[in-house]
């Protein structure tokens, strides 16, 4: 059976990307079941291509055309790695030559932008579920996105309305992420 981890970073996967990471995904599971890598090899694939997606939405490059990307990115792999045998180091390689870089992250949250449209609120929750695991490990809570009781939103993980040093210290932590 696929380990629950590496549904819950499928589940990520699609809330960033909507179906062009699938690639990548079906790659990771056949090495997987072929034997080719273990659960923590399928674990860091599969964390990889969700940290590529949170970096490429955190620093506003355009996910489209997302799918040729990826094609290339399993071409390189194919070519360096014929037997598959190293495919989660492989893949983190290719991955990285089109990564976003920390300033471009943060060069981007230095211009106002609205990350909280209707269209973008799939993407909003998967980083926020993703601070909210690298905060709580495995006692994280995969709450929705909204505005409920039981639902992530922005305040509960950066609030608004609060002392003027802490708030500035969520930012900062918050850029660090």
């Amino acid at each position: 059976a696929v380990p629950i981890k590496a549904i819950a970073h499928i589940s990520q996967i699609n809330a960033f990307s909507k179906g062009p990471a699938e690639p990548l995904i079906l790659n990771a599971l056949i090495a997987w079941e072929s034997g080719k890598i273990d659960d923590a090899g399928l674990l860091v694939s599969l964390k990889s291509v969700e940290a590529f997606l949170a970096r490429k939405v955190l620093s506003g490059d355009e996910l489209s055309p997302l799918r040729s990307e990826f094609m290339n990115i399993l071409g390189g792999i194919r070519k360096s790695d014929k037997l598959m045998s190293s495919f989660p180091e492989s893949l983190q390689r290719e991955l990285r030559k089109s990564m976003p870089s920390d300033s471009d992250i943060i060069k981007a949250f230095a211009e106002p932008r609205d990350f909280y449209t209707k269209s973008d609120q799939d993407r909003v929750a998967a980083i926020l579920r993703g601070i909210e695991q690298g905060m709580s490990g495995e006692a994280a809570h995969p709450m929705p996105f909204g505005n409920g009781m039981n639902e992530f939103n922005v305040d509960h993980i950066l609030p608004q309305q609060c002392r003027k040093g802490l708030n500035e210290k969520w930012i900062e932590s918050f850029k660090k992420w």
